[in-house]
């Protein structure tokens, strides 16, 4: 059965499309918000932060028993529940998705992740009674922000358009449901909390 061409039958597929259209520019901009998380972890992972590690740290990490000790921010990565890597949350607002990092303790201290991540995006001087610790800034999610932003610019944006195009042509919403297979796919690996 093709599709149907009369006044009607249009008149309904325009008259749906606002809320299909809606759903799917959620499911988007949550692709968009879960892309960062993604970045964010795998940019920890393959140790692609900068500035390096101090020599002494890494030996400490070593000590410690990590599997990746030269890798700055990585601490025992995805091994362990509340780690740095893995902490950054997926939250629903008004008009979309929000990544921040949760007011929950760190799996080694009673250091909350948000003040954490205060720390290692921006840097930090701690002051000790022998002299100071100088952490230098380390913005895994800055980068991974402006990363996926590069990524939105080149042409991510247009599948909700295309999605709402092929409806309106052919009645069909298979642009759209590979929008939300995609966002579902990626909540399951990257939106889940420890």
């Amino acid at each position: 059965m093709g599709l149907s061409v009369h006044p009607e039958a249009i008149r309904a597929r325009i008259r749906r499309l606002p809320a299909l259209m809606e759903l799917w520019a959620d499911a988007a901009r949550k692709k968009d918000a879960l892309a960062v998380i993604k970045e964010f972890q795998d940019s920890i992972e393959n140790g692609k932060i900068r500035p390096p590690l101090a020599p002494r740290t890494i030996a400490r990490k070593k000590k410690l028993g990590m599997t990746k000790p030269d890798n700055p921010l990585r601490g025992f990565g995805m091994e362990k529940a509340r780690t740095y890597a893995r902490s950054l949350r997926l939250y629903k607002i008004t008009n979309g998705w929000r990544v921040k990092m949760p007011a929950i303790p760190h799996h080694s201290s009673t250091l909350k992740m948000d003040a954490l991540f205060q720390i290692h995006e921006l840097g930090k001087v701690i002051k000790t009674k022998t002299g100071s610790i100088v952490i230098p800034s380390r913005p895994a999610l800055a980068r991974a922000y402006q990363k996926v932003l590069q990524n939105i610019s080149k042409g991510e944006i247009k599948e909700v358009q295309e999605a709402c195009a092929e409806f309106l042509r052919t009645g069909k919403t298979h642009k759209g449901d590979d929008i939300l297979a995609t966002a579902a796919a990626l909540e399951r690996t990257y939106g889940s909390a420890d």
